[in-house]
This record gives structure tokens, sequence and C-alpha cells, in this order.
């Protein structure tokens, strides 16, 4: 997590560590369904609109995402919550928190309920970097303020729209500036 680097790494520049500590991360909870037959709906991804769900952002339909992740004519979905929900619900039991999200899930795909063989509840902390107007502007500062002589270069998914492509991407930078500010020193001990 990026608010935890400063302390990692005390030598960063104050204002680079001040954006870090600053940083928030919301919550999720991820519901994975087993079903007993295949839900009629061809979409691999519904968003859910707030009209219809304030907690309930997307269903994925993970049978339609990838044959043969799940056995023939059974389904499987995955029902992802919005923050402030997963954070009023974190403590509920399995049993309730499927109760009070599964009438939502049944306005997008209708007997939904009906078809569950099991279910899983996943509480998720942290998942991303709480975005809020001004938060990239002081991303790009952050990332201009680096010094690409130092020993320590940092990679992580808070540089940018948190997921594992931005955490990849962040290290392989990371690692060819490292190896740029190491060449001179490297030259000198060959």
């Amino acid at each position: 997590m990026g608010n935890r680097v400063p302390d990692i790494v005390p030598q960063l520049d104050a204002e680079r560590a001040k954006f870090l500590r600053e940083l928030k991360y919301t919550s999720t909870m991820s519901i994975n369904l087993a079903l007993n037959r295949i839900p009629e709906c061809p979409a691999s991804f519904v968003v859910v609109p707030r009209p219809v769900s304030e907690g309930l952002f997307a269903i994925i339909l993970e049978h339609n995402k990838a044959p043969g992740r799940a056995p023939a004519d059974k389904g499987l979905v995955s029902l992802f919550m919005m923050n402030q929900w997963a954070l009023d619900h974190m403590d509920a039991t399995d049993d309730d928190i499927l109760a009070d999200v599964l009438p939502d899930a049944e306005k997008a795909i209708p007997g939904l309920g009906d078809a569950i063989e099991f279910a899983r509840v996943n509480r998720w902390y942290p998942v991303l970097v709480y975005s809020h107007p001004g938060l990239y502007r002081a991303l790009g500062r952050f990332h201009a303020a680096r010094n690409l002589n130092s020993r320590i270069h940092l990679a992580g998914s808070y540089n940018s729209s948190g997921n594992v492509n931005t955490a990849t991407t962040a290290g392989e930078r990371a690692a060819r500036e490292l190896l740029q500010a190491l060449s001179p020193a490297m030259a000198l001990t060959a």
C-alpha cells in the first residue's frame, strides 16, 4: 500500500512522503456464486446502475467470460460491491450479506437466487486507491519529483488506476530507472 511506503523509505522527500501518506484505499466484497444452471444472460459483465442498487456495482458471468470455468450446464457468477456498502456490511455474516445483495442482483438476472448451489463471500481491503478530484494531477507531481539517480525507485498499483497491469508497468519502469541509475556505478566497478 502506497500509504505505508514512507515508513519503509524514511529518506523520501517530504512532499512525496506526504502524498503517499494521504492515499486512502477502498474496500469491496466479491461474492462468488456456483449455480446449478446457466442463467439466461449472454453478457460477461453487467454494470449495475445506482438507481438499481446503491451497493452492487457489477455482476460478472464467469462462465460466459471464459468457457470451461464452470462445469457444463452450470453457471459461475461473481457479484462486486461498492466501497461504502462493503464497509457497512464487513462484519455481517455471509448469509446476511447474500440475503441483502440477492434482491438487487435478481433485478439484473431474475431467478439468480434459486440457482445457487453454494456461495463464497470475500471481504477485500485494500482494493484501490480512493480516487478524488486532483489525485492524478498530484500523482503527476509525485512522479515528476522523483530522483532518477536514486538507488530507490518506487512501484505499485498506486501509480495510476489500481490493477495488476498498472503495478506491473510501474515495476518495469522502476527497474529500468534503477538500472540507469546504477549503470555509472556499475561501470566504475567493472
